[in-house]
């Protein structure tokens, strides 16, 4: 039973290791690009992943890249994936804040904060109507005990 672990894992762990484009071998953990990839992975690879990431960028046009910006709001790579399009627009010759529209962030961040304050409040109502149902079925319950059997009153 050991022995069929031990090979498991060394199969994962060889999956993990890699080959650069200089041919030295690197050892990461998740995909290219994933939190466990940036974690694992040596400078010299992160560079090199995320240089191929500024070539393919810049092959986009400008509205594209500030399209993309737009859509990155809520990803949890917000800022990595931003920095990479402002290395694009660089590559390209524009202002590397050309997408930059911190109104249109503080709205998606307001809209986003009511959105998570009507969910709040929806979720509060929503069990206040659950514990009203609750009671008034109790008490109803409580009411046809009273009229079905008359020595209920006398036990208490």
């Amino acid at each position: 039973m050991r022995k069929l672990i031990l090979i498991l894992v060394s199969l994962i762990l060889v999956g993990c290791v890699g080959t650069g484009k200089d041919g030295s071998r690197y050892f990461t953990l998740g995909d290219r690009g994933d939190l466990l990839f940036y974690q694992t992975a040596s400078r010299a690879e992160i560079a090199l992943y995320e240089q191929e990431q500024v070539e393919r960028l810049s092959r986009l046009q400008v509205w594209e890249l500030c399209s993309r910006w737009d859509e990155v709001y809520n990803s949890q790579w917000r800022e990595n994936i931003r920095g990479l399009i402002s290395r694009a627009l660089i590559a390209k010759g524009t202002d590397p804040l050309y997408c930059r529209n911190p109104v249109s962030d503080q709205i998606k961040s307001d809209l986003d904060k009511i959105r998570q304050e009507k969910s709040q409040r929806e979720l509060r109502e929503s069990s206040q109507r659950i514990i009203e149902e609750n009671r008034r079925r109790q008490a109803e319950d409580e009411l046809n005990r009273i009229r079905t059997d008359p020595n209920y009153r006398n036990r208490y």
